[in-house]
């Protein structure tokens, strides 16, 4: 089952109160929605990174960038785009969940 959109702006609700135990309730619901993602962003193009942010990116909806690298595929640069911006949107987001991005910058 794929998440709504509905079910992603719940997840970032929260994390941001740092209901985690609700979190994880809600991201097991959708483990195997998770896992097919994870198979596709290491069969395309982000196939280094840790299989742990992929999963983050999953849950976060990150993995919706893997459409716009499939529809663009003969174009190289463009797959390389969203390759970076899939790392730094992890990264951004490891640093949210931490707590070490102010409110005001989200």
């Amino acid at each position: 089952m794929k998440p709504s959109d509905f079910w992603v702006a719940e997840l970032y609700a929260l994390a941001a109160n740092k209901d985690f135990s609700a979190y994880l309730q809600l991201c097991e619901l959708y483990k195997d929605y998770v896992a097919e993602t994870v198979i596709e962003m290491k069969r395309k193009h982000v196939s280094d990174l840790p299989d742990e942010d992929l999963k983050f990116a999953a849950y976060f909806g990150i993995g919706s960038s893997l459409e716009k690298i499939e529809l663009n595929s003969n174009c190289p640069s463009y797959a390389a785009w969203v390759e970076k911006n899939i790392r730094i949107a992890i990264q951004k987001e490891i640093l949210r969940a931490k707590g070490l991005i102010p409110p005001e910058l989200n």
